[in-house]
């Protein structure tokens, strides 16, 4: 069963409940020992394909081309790594802020909208 302690997990399922599944079936779509495409920690949300992306309750100066997952809610995770099959996506993405690729954005915007 998954931890509803979690504001990620509690934000899968009501969209889940939202969208007419029933609890049951809502609690299963969000358990990750089922279905495991992500782990949930505190800190990280690392995806089975090997990109990562930190939590964080606060952004400074976040733009529209930087990679946030959850933009905009209580809590949000910006990728700091990308797996070889997503690097390309997220090097369109950010091209957008004038970046070269993912590479050159973290090194340019990571700690400055993250504040580390």
């Amino acid at each position: 069963m998954p931890d509803l302690r979690d504001p990620v997990i509690r934000r899968i399922v009501s969209i889940a409940a939202q969208g007419g599944v029933n609890a049951d079936e809502a609690l299963d779509i969000a358990d990750p020992a089922r279905h495991p495409r992500w782990n949930l920690g505190p800190r990280w949300i690392e995806f089975e394909c090997g990109c990562r992306a930190e939590r964080f309750r606060t952004l400074v100066g976040a733009a529209n081309f930087d990679p946030i997952i959850f933009r905009g809610l209580p809590e949000q995770a910006v990728y700091d790594r990308a797996c070889p099959r997503h690097e390309p996506s997220l090097n369109t993405y950010v091209h957008f802020g004038g970046y070269v690729d993912f590479n050159q954005w973290r090194t340019a915007r990571l700690k400055m909208i993250t504040g580390n």
